[in-house]
C-alpha cells in the first residue's frame, strides 16, 4: 500500500470512503509529521481538535452522509480564523486570539454539516497580516527553504507551497484561492489529484 503522505488527495479521500483506513489513523499519522516539522511552517496544533474532527469525519462515513473530502487532512494559513485553534495572521498583536467563531472557508471545507468533511491538522505561519511573500516576516518565526535552510521560499503563498512539496499536509487553501471557490469545497481535490504529496517538484 502506498504511504499516505505519498498519496494524492483524491486516493486518499476513496480509501477513506472505501473503509480502507479510518480517517483518525490518517489524522494521527499527519498530526506526527506535521509536529516534526522543523522549518517554522505550523504556528499551532490542537491534536485534541483535529482528532475529535476525524472521529465525526468518521462517523460521517459510517452513516453515508460524509462529505466528498472526508477525512482527508488539510491545514488553515493563519489568517482564517477558525474556533478550535488560535488566530494570529501572523502577528503578536494577535497572540492567543480565539475566534468566536469559523470563516466561511474554514466550515465549508471542513466536518461541519454540509462540510467537504476534511479534517484540520493546524494552522500555518505567514507574514504577519499576510503582507509578505517569502515568510521572513512573520512575529514568531521564519519559514526556511525545506532543501536548502539558507534560503528562502521566494514566492506568493510560501508556506503553502512548501506544504505541498513537504507533505505534511495534503492541502492548504491559499488566501487568493480561497474567496472565488469558497462555495466549491470539492475544487481543491480535482485541481491536485494528480500531484503527488511525498516528493519535490520542480519550481516553474
Amino acid at each position: 500500500m502506498t504511504a499516505l503522505h505519498d498519496m494524492t488527495v483524491a486516493a486518499l479521500a476513496n480509501e477513506l470512503r472505501a473503509k480502507k483506513i479510518s480517517a483518525t489513523e490518517v489524522a494521527q499519522h499527519f498530526l506526527a509529521r506535521s509536529q516534526a516539522d522543523t522549518s517554522g511552517a505550523f504556528l499551532s496544533f490542537n491534536p485534541e481538535a483535529t482528532l475529535a474532527q476525524a472521529k465525526e469525519a468518521d462517523a460521517q462515513l459510517a452513516a453515508g452522509t460524509a462529505g466528498p473530502l472526508a477525512g482527508v487532512p488539510m491545514a488553515h494559513k493563519d489568517i482564517f480564523v477558525t474556533t478550535d485553534f488560535p488566530t494570529t495572521a501572523g502577528s503578536k498583536m494577535l497572540e492567543g486570539y480565539r475566534s468566536p467563531f469559523d470563516a466561511t472557508v474554514v466550515r465549508k471545507l471542513g466536518v461541519q454539516a454540509g462540510g467537504a468533511g476534511m479534517v484540520n491538522v493546524g494552522k500555518l505561519n505567514c507574514d504577519e497580516f499576510a503582507m509578505g511573500s517569502s515568510n521572513e516576516n512573520s512575529a514568531y518565526k521564519p519559514v526556511t527553504n525545506p532543501w536548502d535552510t539558507s534560503r528562502v521560499l521566494a514566492v506568493l503563498q510560501a508556506v503553502a507551497l512548501q506544504r505541498l512539496r513537504r507533505d505534511w499536509c495534503l492541502l492548504q487553501r491559499a488566501l487568493t484561492r480561497a474567496a472565488p471557490f469558497a462555495s466549491q469545497p470539492a475544487f481543491a481535490a480535482s485541481r491536485v489529484s494528480s500531484l503527488p504529496m511525498g516528493a519535490p517538484h520542480a519550481t516553474a
